[in-house]
């Protein structure tokens, strides 16, 4: 009994050390967890980067300055207009950044040659205006030469304006590069020739045409009375391909144009044009055929046409008029046609069905009390 008093405390020793030996052992693998976990882990050298965002550098077109003063008188008014220290000294980028110039009068007394790639450079430009040039009150100062190129590199232009300028001509190819235009504005238009075909190759695009008024000052004296007649046959006349290569072409003014004659096939290929105003010129006759080619072909005006064309007086001093034919046939092929303008048109009697038009197309005929011997329609 006294033993066992003696050897409890160091039993009791033992014992707490065994269960402290025990405790030591989850103990330190709690403890050690962390560091193997973290062992585990890349370490920084090894670590995967986040990802960088990367940008492409912006693009941007170095200015140039560049040397106009050869392109005579564009090149200086350009340069006047971009505000450039001179024609020698002009921004390429202030050029590619023009959207519209206006040219207008740009010479009123003499001649002007406006010279091949005269608009390089000029990217951007939509609008052009060219109009009213060699030319001031109705008077004519001079000439205005236009080559093949003149327009290369306009190739963002949309409009165009030629309006009343006098010029020697318009060259085959004067359009070429002018694929993005969709108008062209050149009523009372003076050329020293007349046109020929294939001068409006190149429009690929073009949409609406105004050719009225063209040539109409040469039928006007000097003292602003009306002369008629004094147009020369050859420079009054449409002929046949005149107008190849107008293939979008929607909308064509050739209105008050001293047009003496129209030829059959005349309007060949254009066959988008919905509207076509050939009124207020001077046809003897509208012959078979004269509108074949227009399959979309939806208003066409005569109005007025020939109201005094054929005046003229007999031995005796007596006013006669002479009238007007429209030929059978006239109007074939209009499968599109809804609207015909006759009015104060000095045409003889005229028949729908004879001229090829269909029973429901709308023809307006009134020939008012001035003309009562105008046209008549029947049916």
């Amino acid at each position: 009994m006294k033993l066992w008093l003696l050897l409890a405390p160091a039993l009791a020793l033992v014992i707490s050390g065994c269960f402290d030996a025990k405790s030591d052992s989850p103990s330190g693998a709690a403890k050690t967890a962390p560091l193997k976990s973290t062992a585990t882990q890349s370490s920084p050298s090894t670590a995967t980067a986040p990802p960088v965002a990367t940008t492409t550098p912006i693009q941007t077109t170095p200015d140039i300055i560049i040397d106009i003063c050869d392109r005579g008188a564009v090149g200086s008014f350009l340069s006047t207009i971009l505000k450039a220290e001179s024609c020698h000294k002009v921004s390429s980028n202030q050029m590619a950044n023009l959207k519209t110039l206006d040219l207008r009068e740009m010479v009123s007394w003499g001649n002007v040659d406006i010279l091949p790639d005269s608009f390089v450079g000029l990217t951007s430009l939509t609008a052009l205006d060219l109009g009213y040039n060699a030319h001031e009150g109705g008077v004519r100062n001079g000439r205005v030469t236009l080559h093949r190129g003149t327009f290369h590199g306009l190739v963002s232009l949309q409009k165009l304006s030629l309006r009343a300028t006098w010029t020697t001509g318009l060259p085959v190819g004067v359009f070429e590069g002018l694929s993005s235009l969709k108008e062209l504005n050149m009523w009372a238009f003076d050329p020293a020739a007349p046109l020929v075909p294939g001068v409006f190759q190149g429009l690929d695009s073009l949409e609406t045409l105004d050719l009225s008024s063209y040539r109409s000052h040469e039928g006007y004296s000097t003292d602003g009375d009306m002369k008629f007649h004094t147009t020369h046959p050859d420079k009054a006349a449409l002929v046949p391909n005149l107008f190849t290569g107008l293939r979008s072409l929607k909308q064509f003014d050739l209105s008050d144009c001293n047009l003496r004659s129209i030829q059959p096939g005349v309007f060949k290929g254009l066959d988008q044009l919905q509207i076509l105003d050939i009124s207020g010129n001077y046809f003897e006759s509208i012959p078979a055929g004269t509108f074949s080619g227009l399959p979309n072909l939806t208003d066409l005006s005569l109005n007025g046409d020939s109201p005094a064309a054929w005046l003229s007086y007999d031995e005796n001093g007596i006013l006669n008029m002479q009238m007007a034919v429209i030929q059978p046939g006239a109007f074939q092929g209009l499968i599109a046609l809804k609207h015909l303008d006759l009015k104060l048109s000095a045409f003889s009697v005229f028949s729908k069905s004879a001229a090829g038009l269909r029973s429901d197309v709308n023809v307006e005929c009134e020939h008012g009390a001035e003309w009562p011997n105008g046209v008549e329609c029947v049916e």
